[in-house]
Parts: structure tokens; sequence; C-alpha cells
């Protein structure tokens, strides 16, 4: 049974001067029936109410790029069950396609189209399988050279990361080994009995730590206190810094620029601080600061 089916196209501008020409309205959108083959239904589409797609509009254009994307790795330590990294990769091979509108420069005859879409959709599905090989090519390529690379480098920080949580681990555990027998043996009544009950209590450890072992310092908790380098040390200031040195503690003659009234028992509306000389203890307890006025 003989049927037709309409076919879309474009025409440029020479194309719908050709048009108006032949009588056409030289609009640039123009449609034309042609004969519907076995030949032509295989590269056509189907819809689901029966309607026969050609499309003579657009051309289908493929090619492989290199796009950058997040990428799942399972990474495997010893006997460990995997873990799952994520890592983002700038090289990552991608079958991509791109459509390219067709114009017409006259008005095609009904043999000339059904020509055309025939030759199209070969041209597409020839290109389509040619950058398709020539992506696996590129993807197996990445996989063999590309990929142990990164698998290696993830397993490596993997490690790093987790030998670093273990030293983390185990500094809280003996710092928390040495908290828990200096408030035994040192701490007030009331921080013995907070501690025993499973308070916290930091701040109040520390205070009454550095008020004991270091009674002439000042307790900088939060690390307020501004300071900038000396240029030339007082004698009694470079010989505490000396002797703080050889006990193993970080300590530096200072001039300090800023504290806080709160921290020298001052009242803050009324509080001038005059810059001065001083030795300050860092990380002292692993993260806070001691400062001796001179």
């Amino acid at each position: 049974m003989y049927r037709e089916i309409a076919v879309t196209y474009y025409l440029n501008e020479k194309g719908r001067k050709d048009a108006i020409l032949k009588g056409m309205d030289g609009k640039e959108k123009q449609t034309i029936l042609i004969p519907l083959t076995s030949e032509l239904l295989k590269v056509a589409e189907v819809d689901s109410q029966g309607q026969i797609i050609v499309n003579a509009t657009t051309k289908e254009k493929y090619e492989v790029k290199k796009i950058s994307k997040n990428l799942d790795l399972s990474i495997k330590l010893d006997k460990d069950v995997p873990y799952s990294v994520r890592t983002y990769v700038f090289n990552y091979p991608a079958l991509d396609s791109k459509k390219e509108t067709i114009y017409f420069d006259h008005v095609p005859t009904k043999d000339e189209m059904y020509e055309f879409i025939l030759k199209k959709y070969k041209e597409e599905k020839e290109n389509y399988e040619k950058i398709k090989k020539e992506y696996e090519i590129k993807l197996r390529e990445f996989e063999e050279n590309i990929l142990p690379k990164l698998i290696s480098e993830e397993k490596e920080k993997l490690q790093k990361k987790i030998l670093e949580e273990q030293i983390e681990k185990e500094k809280k555990e003996k710092e928390l080994k040495e908290k828990k027998e200096w408030i035994e043996k040192y701490g007030s009544e009331y921080l013995r009995k907070a501690f025993s009950a499973r308070f916290d209590c930091q701040r109040l450890y520390v205070q009454e730590r550095a008020a004991k072992e270091f009674p002439d310092f000042i307790l900088d908790f939060d690390n307020q206190v501004e300071w900038k380098e000396r240029s030339c040390p007082s004698v009694e200031a470079l010989n505490e810094m000396l002797d703080l040195r050889e006990k193993g503690y970080n300590a530096k003659v200072v001039w300090l620029t800023w504290i806080p009234a709160d921290l020298v028992g001052e009242d803050e509306d009324c509080y001038e601080f005059e810059e001065k000389e001083a030795v300050v203890i860092e990380n002292y307890l692993g993260k806070y600061t001691l400062i001796k006025l001179y």
C-alpha cells in the first residue's frame, strides 16, 4: 500500500528565495511529502500514536571529550573491607554528541529529500560507530594507565589519613590518662568529684594545673593574647626562656602588644594596656598559652 509521510526541513536565505520563485511562501520552515518505503522505515521513529517521524532538520555529530567528574573508587587495604573513596578527575573520556541544524539552499524534490534522509542516517550511524570505537580505546587506556595511579595515590592518602587518625586517637587517650592521673593526685576536691562524675571540666583542669606548675604565669586558655617579636630580651627574660627550653617547653621572649583585661584582673571599662616584655610558653598541654609579664 502506497503511503507518504510529511518531512519538515529548513531553508536558508538562498533556499527561501528559491521557494518564492517556485510559488511557495518563502518561510524558513517547510514540509514535504515523500513516499514511505521499508528502507526509510528502518531509520525512522514511530511514536506511541503510530506517527512516523523522520528528522531532516538536524544532524547528530559524535566526538570523544575529556571531562571532569567525580569518580568513586574502591580502595582495599590488606584484608579489610574495601573503602569507598570519591576523587575528582579532569581527563575522564566521555562519548559526546551535538546537533547541527541543517539548512537547504534550494527546495528539494521528493527524490532528493528521500535520498538525503537515507544518506544522513547512514553517515550518522557510521560516525557513531567510528567514535564509539575511539571512545572505547580511550576508556581502556584510562583504566589501564591512569586509573591504577589514581587508586595508588588515593590508597596512600587513605593510609596516611588512617595513620593520622590513629595517632590522634592515641594522643587523646594519652592526654586523658595524664589528665585523670593529675586530677586524682593534685586536683581540688571539687574537680576530682566533677571529673569522677564524668564531667569534662577541661578549663578548670588547665587552670588548676597551670596555677600549680607555673604560679607566676597567666593562662590564656582561648589564645587571645597578641605579641610581636622581641629584638633584644632582658637578662631576666632570656634566662627564664632558656631554663624553660631546657625543661622541654616551647618558650620564647616576646613584646606583648595586647592582653585582655580579665586575664590580668582589670576592669574592662577603664582598662589601658601598656606594651611590655613577656615570656610565653606555647602549646602548654598541647594547645594553650602561658604568659609571664616583665
